[in-house]
């Protein structure tokens, strides 16, 4: 099959999203289907292995602004794809525009809804595009993909007329997510404490970090001993506060920012426990990938870490700074199993490229066959 993918968000650094876009190519790559990849920018370096693909050719353009990349989703992107007359197009993240769609299969995948669940959460420029695109390419779709049950559940309550086109359609973990390293790579004068519990993500309001900080710090001394809570991800926006906060608890907390994939494996290989109490999820990467490890996992309870974590998952009331402390002192005090460890590893091979490919590939499949079938209706 050929296969077009919008590839936007790999102009920047390596992200939530941007990690299932780079993990679905790799795995079509290797079920043999040849991919044309669309990039608003220049693809970043965190995704230089793309280049290395021999059956993928990548389109770079020159987009630095977010008009000109709403402007190049809307009039370049459809000429270009219409040019080559692919199999089906995908539009991995919100973005789609009807031109396209009109002209080409088209399968759009929705993350989350956070723009209508969580809006104080988003920088303004993202919310107001959020607003004005996503009506639009959920509309003109004609299959949309969401990566969880709760993701389709919000979309349908959001955009009733999706839900005879809905799918759900997981993300891929890394082919290596599960590979755990030897190697000492976070080296120097302010090496990685001997040991600690571990938060992956962006600094940014979503992620809830403050009350994280606030809940570590209340964990009595005694029952927290000589456990440091690591942080490891790239600087958001709003983050002053919990910059203050991390310098304040610098003995107790550290912050080693956005690291790379050989790093990101060394720090779940070491870490005791993984914690996440985010306000909003449409997925949850590092919850997955700690499982995949046999890691114990902390997470906020009534989002899409509940679905994509296993039944030894410790769940806690992320806007309730007095639950995730009470969660971290269970982690504490937890026990580890044999039966623990092999629960978690069987919950994180459900997003597995085997299990997770054929889903995508009959969404496709899906995406031609309603396309076809409209253009017959019209031509009636």
């Amino acid at each position: 099959m050929h296969i077009a993918i919008d590839i936007r968000n790999l102009a920047r650094a390596r992200s939530g999203i941007a990690r299932a876009i780079e993990n679905a190519c790799l795995a079509l790559v290797d079920d043999n289907h040849r991919l044309s990849l669309f990039c608003s920018g220049k693809l970043h370096p965190d995704f230089s292995a793309l280049k290395e693909l021999s059956n993928a050719t990548i389109y770079e353009s020159d987009c630095v602004t977010p008009v000109q990349r709403v402007v190049w989703g809307s009039r370049d992107l459809p000429k270009y794809v219409t040019t080559i007359q692919p199999d089906v197009f995908w539009a991995p993240a919100h973005r789609l525009s009807s031109r396209l769609a009109h002209n080409v299969p088209c399968a759009l995948t929705v993350h989350d809804s956070v723009w209508r669940q969580a809006p104080g959460t988003m920088r303004l420029h993202r919310l107001a595009a959020e607003y004005a695109l996503s009506a639009r390419a959920i509309a003109a779709a004609h299959v949309v993909m969401t990566v969880s049950r709760n993701s389709a559940a919000e979309l349908k309550k959001l955009q009733p007329r999706s839900r005879n086109k809905t799918l759900i359609v997981p993300n891929i973990t890394h082919r290596t997510a599960a590979g755990p390293t030897s190697e000492t790579i976070l080296e120097g004068p302010d090496d990685l404490p001997s040991d600690y519990c571990l938060f992956v993500g962006t600094l940014e309001p979503r992620k809830n970090l403050g009350r994280l900080i606030d809940a570590f710090m209340a964990v009595p001394p005694n029952i927290r001993g000589s456990l440091s809570l690591v942080i490891a991800g790239g600087d958001g926006w709003k983050s002053k506060s919990v910059k203050d906060r991390i310098a304040r608890h610098s003995e107790y907390v550290k912050w080693v920012g956005r690291v790379s994939e050989a790093e990101l494996s060394q720090l779940y290989s070491k870490c005791r426990f993984v914690v996440m109490p985010s306000l909003y999820e449409g997925f949850g990467y590092p919850a997955i990938e700690a499982e995949a490890r046999g890691k114990l996992v902390v997470i906020s309870k009534d989002t899409s870490l509940d679905e994509v974590s296993s039944s030894t998952a410790i769940k806690v009331d992320p806007l309730e700074t007095a639950s995730i402390t009470g969660g971290l002192v269970a982690a504490l005090s937890a026990k580890p199993s044999p039966r623990d460890v092999e629960i978690r590893t069987e919950s994180a091979s459900r997003f597995g490229s085997e299990t997770v490919l054929p889903l995508l590939i009959g969404a496709f499949d899906m995406a031609i066959e309603r396309f076809h079938e409209g253009k017959s209706t019209k031509s009636l």
